[in-house]
């Protein structure tokens, strides 16, 4: 075991998870600032005492992620040649053509649209791309993992996914950290302007057919810090006791709820059950007052690992276990706008810890998959 590689593993995992819990204070002071005046959903009047109970967490899950990360060991890599690394990329390919195709785009936004079997195409596709890239990523700060023309293909395939703006802007952190893994020349710095542009339009298409009157720069600007600043909004709302989690509905119960949803779903009985379903939807709840056919709202890594309670340790212990697993073996420490850039596309690992519970979930295929190709390593 290499000290100095898994000091870099350490550092690179104590400042992403600093950057996970620590950045809802950021959004949501900049939701209280006065900038947003158009919400979709409610919020709580400000209380120094609950902020001061949010803070606390903040600081309590950011401490205790410091520390795990001397606690937690890499396990031994998995030394694989091109021909494998190849043979994964052609994989990846393949399962993202298989989504287009059997997939409908607007199948996560209409409830009862997913199939069994295009719900697990749909998640192994997503999930596997995702690890797939971030190891490239990795390996590319040491070596080619594969060459350059490979890479372009990958990312090709996942664009013919792109179901709206939040995978558009996952494609396009793909593209940055790509780049930034080698370095970011002026040219660079360009096409990835190009990509951004093409891949905003891209996922704005994707569900609307044109621009509405009400889009203007004041708009958008608005509709970011509403959107980006919701999990901290859900979070406020929980330290303010305001939270149906919890109070009405204790965690384990909306875990099993979940379960035997999912359970029932799959044997055709999904019409019988009774809202919320699971974390997500009482989560929607908390914002909106109110349920609907196919909507939830991920927790995201603060409010998820609050929500366990006196067994908070559970979450942040087990998000220094795989991202040390995915550092290790850099020899060089990962940027700041790096780590926000993973922050991101991690999102699928951290928005929803539930979903680790029920083993039917996005959480867990795709966690899955992270861990498995977190432990590979292309041949020098």
């Amino acid at each position: 075991m290499s000290h100095s590689q898994l000091g870099i593993a350490r550092r690179n995992t104590a400042w992403l998870l600093v950057i996970l819990y620590g950045s809802d204070v950021f959004w949501f002071l900049l939701s209280r600032s006065g900038l947003v005046t158009i919400r979709a959903y409610k919020i709580q009047p400000f209380s120094w005492v609950d902020f001061s109970i949010f803070l606390a967490c903040v600081l309590v899950f950011c401490l205790a992620s410091f520390l795990f990360t001397y606690v937690v060991r890499p396990l031994p890599k998995f030394v694989i040649g091109y021909l494998v690394a190849r043979s994964l990329v052609v994989l990846a390919i393949i399962l993202n053509i298989l989504c287009f195709i059997i997939v409908d785009p607007q199948a996560r936004y209409s409830g009862g649209e997913f199939t069994p079997l295009s719900w697990i195409i749909y998640q192994v596709a997503k999930g596997f791309t995702l690890a797939l890239v971030v190891l490239i990523v990795r390996e590319n700060y040491e070596r080619n993992f594969v060459s350059s023309i490979w890479i372009f293909f990958l990312l090709a395939s996942y664009s013919m996914t792109i179901d709206g703006l939040a995978s558009a802007l996952t494609l396009f952190v793909f593209i940055y950290l790509l780049l930034e893994s080698k370095k970011l020349t002026l040219i660079r710095l360009f096409t990835l302007a190009l990509c951004g542009l093409l891949l905003f339009s891209a996922g704005f298409y994707s569900k609307f057919d044109g621009i509405p009157d009400y889009v203007t720069p004041q708009f958008i600007a608005e509709w970011v810090v509403s959107r980006f600043s919701i999990q901290a909004e859900q979070m406020y709302t929980y330290s303010a006791g305001s939270s149906i989690v919890n109070s009405q509905y204790s965690y384990l119960e909306l875990i099993q709820r979940d379960l035997e949803f999912r359970i029932g779903k799959a044997l055709g009985q999904g019409a019988n059950f009774e809202h919320p379903r699971n974390i997500s939807e009482a989560t929607r709840f908390d914002m909106h007052n109110r349920y609907e056919a196919s909507a939830g709202s991920s927790a995201g890594a603060l409010l998820g690992t609050a929500y366990l309670g006196p067994f908070f340790l559970i979450a942040p212990l087990f998000y220094s276990f795989i991202f040390i697993q995915y550092f290790y073996g850099l020899s060089k420490k990962v940027s700041f706008f790096g780590l926000i850039g993973y922050a991101f596309v991690f999102k699928v690992l951290h928005a929803n810890f539930a979903g680790y519970l029920v083993i039917m979930s996005a959480s867990f295929v795709s966690g899955s998959i992270f861990i498995l190709m977190c432990l590979l390593m292309r041949k020098k």
